[in-house]
């Protein structure tokens, strides 16, 4: 008797899922976009909120999902992507998501059967993705924007054929999410860029084929397990003059000789942070490239001295010639600059007019040349000339 009333409650609980799951994808209305017929839910009347759910027609292979939809002559904003509503019966190669999307349910996005999604965009307003909410395919790049996003331990299935080989992150994201790329065994590499300030916990937890690691300046703690189990992890390049805080077990299993580069002069700030000192094969590195050129190569030259994150660019024109200006519309040579990023600096030289020529001829022991508040000046005659042949007080 226990076997059989088990069985029931088994039977019953699945029968009571599925109702919720068929109630809560019950279509509203339909509305065409393009290629495609979609089906609705209102799921917020008063802000007029609706979810995308079970019921499209697709003609073509690629799906763009729209923010905003009309219905009984009001519109209505797409916040939420149901279950199911991309299945493996839609042949899709592109999939546009809105805007406005805040929520992925789970398994929302699916597509097992063939590889024909291989990048996918993830919009900045999303804050929640349920299990399995996106398992694609063949997926090759995801490139991540939410801002504030809370994600299932197993948001994405990344195992097999299923795991992207690259992500990138946008503009907005300040934090990597918990469980961001966990158990993920393409991903060879990541950047986490400069306006990015934290990285979550188990966020690259046991990505058994990351080898290298880059970390924007702006990082200033990583979280639990955030590297754990990362076999394969043997260099990271740390843009942080202050080393980023990180909780014990972070890099378990991160190899101690793995090379970390950390900007001029830190080297001994690294090795007395907490799980830093663990490494022991520490670099230092110019993180900033200072490159300079001339437009014109008869028309002069130039040089660039760097240190660490401070660069000086010089501009010498040839005979007859003056400095006009920097790429960047700066007029001042040398020019200094203090670097957050790589710098490529162009020097543009014009033909020197007429009676300036003189003015540079520096013949007389009275005569000379001299940097004031970063302006080349030149004295001739008792009288300051800037580089341009105007006279200065």
């Amino acid at each position: 008797m226990k076997q059989k009333t088990t069985r029931f409650l088994g039977v019953l609980a699945a029968a009571i899922f599925a109702l919720g799951i068929a109630e809560a994808n019950a279509a509203d209305f339909t509305y065409t976009y393009e290629n495609v017929t979609l089906s609705y839910q209102i799921v917020d009347a008063t802000n007029r909120y609706v979810a995308v759910v079970p019921g499209s027609s697709i003609t073509g292979n690629y799906l763009i999902i729209p923010e905003q939809v009309e219905y009984n002559g009001l519109t209505y904003t797409v916040t939420e992507l149901h279950y199911a509503v991309i299945s493996t019966s839609n042949q899709l190669s592109s999939i546009m998501l809105p805007n406005t999307l805040r929520l992925i349910e789970h398994e929302a996005i699916v597509q097992t059967n063939i590889t024909g999604i291989t990048a996918l965009t993830i919009p900045e307003n999303v804050d929640t993705i349920g299990y399995n909410g996106i398992k694609l395919k063949g997926l090759k790049t995801l490139t991540w924007k939410a801002r504030n996003c809370k994600l299932n331990p197993n948001w994405m299935y990344v195992y097999d054929s299923y795991a992207p080989e690259e992500i990138v992150f946008g503009k907005e994201v300040k934090k990597v999410p918990d469980y961001f790329c966990r158990n993920n065994g393409n991903l060879s590499s990541i950047v986490v860029p400069v306006n990015v300030d934290s990285i979550g916990n188990y966020a690259f937890f046991s990505c058994t084929d990351l080898s290298s690691v880059a970390l924007g300046e702006s990082v200033k703690s990583i979280g639990e397990f955030a590297f754990y189990n990362c076999q394969k992890l043997n260099y990271i390049l740390c843009a942080p003059a202050v080393p980023p805080v990180v909780p014990t077990h972070a890099f378990h299993d991160v190899p101690l000789d793995a090379t970390i580069e950390v900007p001029c002069n830190t080297i001994a700030a690294y090795a007395a942070a907490n799980e830093w000192k663990n490494f022991w094969a520490f670099e230092e590195t110019i993180l900033y490239k200072a490159i300079c050129r001339v437009m014109d190569e008869e028309q002069g030259s130039v040089e660039v001295e760097q240190d660490c994150r401070c660069a000086t660019f010089t501009a010498m024109p040839a005979e007859g010639y003056r400095f006009k200006q920097w790429s960047n519309g700066s007029k001042t040579n040398p020019l200094t600059l203090q670097l957050s990023e790589s710098v490529e600096l162009v020097a543009e030289f014009e033909e020197m007019p007429a009676g300036l020529e003189e003015i540079f001829n520096l013949n007389t022991p009275s005569d000379g040349k001299f940097i004031r508040n970063g302006q080349l000046l030149i004295i001739r005659n008792g009288l300051t000339y800037n580089a341009q042949g105007n006279l200065v007080k």
